[in-house]
């Protein structure tokens, strides 16, 4: 898949996801020690810098992405 296509599904998948409202259940809660609305922030702003960034994402916004996949790994492990 060419960068523009993983663009153009990226900006899809995130109109998506504004447009959704954030799970009424998960506000204010943690699993595993990880706060629900923290995670979705993280890795949305990360998400907007990538497409602002024409598909860039410099290394400080890398590692929190390899942060929040840690955190929803031993959440989602927890949580089943």
């Amino acid at each position: 898949m060419s960068l523009e296509d993983k663009a153009a599904v990226t900006a899809r998948l995130w109109a998506e996801h504004q447009a959704a409202a954030f799970p009424a259940g998960l506000r204010g809660q943690d699993v595993a020690g990880v706060d629900a609305v923290m995670l979705d922030a993280d890795a949305a702003g990360c998400v907007a810098a990538w497409i602002g960034n024409d598909g860039q994402l410099d290394s400080g916004r890398r590692e929190v992405l390899a942060q929040s996949l840690a955190d929803l790994n031993r959440g989602t492990t927890s949580a089943g």
